[in-house]
């Protein structure tokens, strides 16, 4: 006589409207050949506990298993009570202001679905990972979220149609390299999460926002368009390009570690912090800061040659803190600077720097600004305004005002390389303080080509006209004398300014014709005759 095997086991079923599958089979690996393993079965959450009674005098037992529900692709419409494998399929039939709530293993697998303009809500039983080929369509004030402790990962791509809003909200959220967000034009997205990493290229049509509540890191290219916003109610940090065109980024600080490109009139509403690196380019238009600068990398411009407008300005609602080794350029006529804080300049190379023909306007309504002298201070030189001197940082125009304003000069950085021993100077083509604006300038001085002042100037005799030029003063010593010769005659042997073995410049050429010659000759004569410059 054969006995008979009754072991036993469980099986978990999922129901899909009136179909049932099963999704997983649990058996007492070990146990009696007749346990009648399965006998009884109790739930509580994902844990399961199958009963083993035993026969013919085993002795019974319990086994416990944990049930990975979200394991399994399903979602569930709240608001019906059907159950769909798919999240796409859950979608397909549901109607605005219903609630999906679909598993991870539903997120996993999620093919592309879009929400169609229905108000719907998607929380995920767990964390949500699409698969990089699901394209996720978010709208009509649809909602993503995760529970308390949950992860939201798009590795896909996942966009927002015009003129609508989407919300996602979990504990941390990532958009992965192989994916992509867009905002169509006055779409606007807000992530409320504490952390957002986006390692995928984004783009913000006209008037979009991008709201992310907490701290942002974007590792891939970012392009703005016209009115369009992204900011973070934290710190906001780039590592990749940027590109804004009259767009705005806003944060508590929004750090660039690689490049920033902005044109029109963007602004970055918050403290901006240029690392050591960085490249931050104006490409027209004015870039506003609404906080402090801080740059340790480079700041210039470039003109654009299909554009109206004026050359790029910037315009830094406080603080201006360029570090040692930073780029400053910008390197214009008509280019404006302008600081409503206090002007710190630690810059100690004349290459990296050129405000020559450029503005810098301080006005700082109600508090003192500080303004730091950089130049080597040579005297009267029109030396002095020759930037591709070493030690010689000159301005165009520094402008005191036009709103009644207080400017202190310091000398807190050692720019020239010369020491600390005697003060710096500033050289500008036109200094202009304006009616109720004040210039504190106990010790350092400026030299001046133009002077307008409709202030006040605490000591007068520290600001001083630059000597006429003194063009035969070939080596910029203020004399006229045989060291000038020297240099004028080896000028003159070589005749035209052509030649790739004279001097850069030409300076010999005090005619300015394009030779040396005798007429240049007459021109130096009379200076040596005089040997002191004017």
């Amino acid at each position: 006589m054969v006995a008979t095997i009754v072991q036993g086991s469980a099986h978990i079923f999922a129901r899909s409207g009136t179909i049932w599958t099963q999704r997983a089979q649990f058996n007492a690996v070990g146990g009696a050949v007749n346990g009648y393993f399965g006998y009884r079965i109790a739930f509580s959450g994902d844990t399961a506990i199958v009963g083993e009674p035993g026969a013919g005098g085993f002795v019974g037992a319990a086994w416990v298993f944990d049930v990975p529900a979200n394991d399994f692709a399903s979602a569930r419409n709240d608001v019906t009570g059907v159950l769909y494998p798919t999240l796409a399929a859950a979608l397909l039939p549901a109607t605005s202001g219903q609630q999906i709530t679909a598993t991870e293993g539903a997120w996993r697998i999620a093919a592309s679905f879009s929400t169609a303009g229905r108000r719907l809500s998607l929380p995920s039983g767990g964390d949500i990972r699409t698969p990089s080929t699901a394209a996720i369509t978010l709208g009509g004030s649809s909602t993503l979220g995760t529970p308390a402790g949950g992860v939201a990962e798009i590795f896909g791509a996942l966009s927002v149609p015009a003129n609508q809003m989407a919300l996602v909200s979990a504990d941390s959220f990532r958009l992965g390299a192989r994916g992509s967000l867009r905002l169509f034009s006055n779409a606007s997205l807000s992530v409320d999460t504490p952390a957002t990493r986006l390692d995928a290229s984004v783009q913000l049509d006209s008037r979009a926002f991008l709201v992310l509540r907490g701290d942002a890191d974007t590792f891939a290219d970012l392009i703005a368009a016209a009115f369009a916003d992204i900011s973070a109610t934290g710190t906001l940090t780039n590592h990749a390009a940027w590109s804004l065109t009259s767009a705005s980024v806003g944060a508590t600080v929004f750090t660039n570690r690689d490049s920033l490109s902005s044109a029109g009139t963007s602004g970055i509403f918050g403290d901006f912090l240029n690392e050591a690196g960085a490249i931050t380019t104006i490409v027209s238009g004015r870039l506003f800061v609404v906080g402090s600068l801080t740059n340790n990398g480079t700041i210039s411009e470039t003109v654009c040659s299909n554009c109206l407008s004026t050359p790029p300005n910037l315009d830094v609602g406080g603080d201006l803190v360029i570090g040692p080794a930073a780029n400053f350029a910008l390197p214009f006529t008509d280019s404006l600077v302008y600081v409503a804080g206090g002007y710190s300049n630690a810059i100690n190379s004349n290459t990296r720097y050129d405000l020559s023909l450029a503005t810098l306007q301080l006005e700082g309504v109600g508090s003192e600004q500080t303004l730091e002298v950089m130049s080597a201070d040579i005297g009267a030189s029109a030396s002095g305004l020759d930037r591709t001197i070493a030690g010689h940082y000159p301005i165009g125009t520094l402008r005191i005002g036009p709103s009644p304003s207080t400017v202190r000069l310091v000398d807190a950085h050692d720019n020239d390389t010369l020491g600390q021993g005697s003060c710096e100077a500033i050289y500008v083509d036109t200094l202009q303080i304006d009616a109720g604006s004040r210039l504190i300038n106990p010790t350092c001085r400026i030299y001046y080509n133009t002077l307008i002042n409709n202030g006040t100037i605490d000591l007068p005799a520290n600001v001083i006209p630059l000597a006429a030029p003194c063009p035969a003063d070939l080596n910029s010593d203020g004399f006229v004398d045989d060291a000038d010769f020297v240099i004028f005659a080896d000028a003159y042997n070589l005749l035209d300014c052509a030649d790739p073995a004279m001097p850069a410049g030409c300076p010999a050429d005090l005619s300015a014709d394009g030779l040396v010659d005798d007429a240049d000759f007459v021109v130096f004569a009379a200076a040596y005759n005089e040997l002191l410059c004017p």
